[in-house]
């Protein structure tokens, strides 16, 4: 198993991660099939997100406080079109998370925040 950390901005609100994902993966054609909370990581939001028609399965984890935002890739999983996505959402991830105006961009006020 393969785990990738994409560094986002300190402070980012769960809400305001979780539109970045929704985003980013929209924008590079892939489909969210699930979205759900581990409990090993509580308070967290998970996805496994896939490409249509393709096999494979990559998963994120965002959990705030604890560790920002991961990719993960099961062997059993693996397809040769998240290796072409990793370095994209690694690159567009944290820059879908940068604070304007002093406020995160898709955050809300009093955003979730992971413990």
């Amino acid at each position: 198993m393969r785990e990738i950390d994409i560094p986002i901005p300190p402070g980012s609100k769960l809400t305001a991660i979780e539109a970045a994902v929704d985003k980013t993966c929209r924008s590079l054609g892939l489909h969210i099939v699930l979205r759900t909370n581990l409990r090993k990581y509580p308070g967290c939001i998970h996805w496994h997100v896939r490409k249509k028609w393709e096999k494979g399965t990559l998963e994120l984890t965002a959990w705030p406080n604890r560790r920002p935002l991961w990719l993960k890739i099961h062997p059993s999983r693996s397809a040769t079109w998240i290796e072409s996505v990793i370095s994209i959402l690694v690159a567009n991830l944290p820059s879908n998370l940068e604070v304007q105006n002093g406020r995160m961009k898709g955050s809300r006020n009093g955003g979730n925040s992971c413990i």
